[in-house]
């Protein structure tokens, strides 16, 4: 698939904050989960997946915890986010970038324990124990 064809998470981070776009069209519409929470979870994982630490859909951890659907994101996290979209606007130009970007935002690093729902319920797991 090429790669104009889909839409990097810092970009319609930004542009969600702007106003320039409708949360309502990101995310996994056929479940109705879409919306800022969805966005604000993706860039979390984004960082994840860019420092080599691949994660599901329905794994939150940090802030992301509270990212829920229709919820709103509290206001002390949307400039942490917006700082974290900005950072992620422009592809990373390799691992040690987005290690770089990781530890100018430590918040968004992974956890010891991940809330996931593999099975459609809560379940707290210690990361490696899938």
């Amino acid at each position: 698939m090429p790669r104009d064809r889909f839409l990097g998470v810092g970009p319609v981070w930004l542009a969600l904050r702007r106003g320039e776009r409708d949360p309502a069209r990101f995310g996994v519409s056929p479940l109705h989960l879409s919306g800022l929470w969805f966005v604000a979870g993706s860039l979390l994982r984004d960082l994840a997946a860019l420092v080599m630490e691949e994660m599901m859909v329905w794994d939150f951890w940090g802030p992301s915890r509270d990212f829920r659907p229709g919820s709103e994101i509290a206001p002390e996290w949307l400039e942490r986010l917006d700082s974290l979209a900005a950072a992620l606007a422009h592809a990373p130009a390799g691992y040690d970038a987005a290690q770089a970007i990781l530890a100018a935002h430590p918040w968004a690093g992974l956890t010891p324990t991940v809330l996931g729902f593999p099975e459609g319920r809560p379940l707290e797991v210690a990361l490696g124990h899938w």
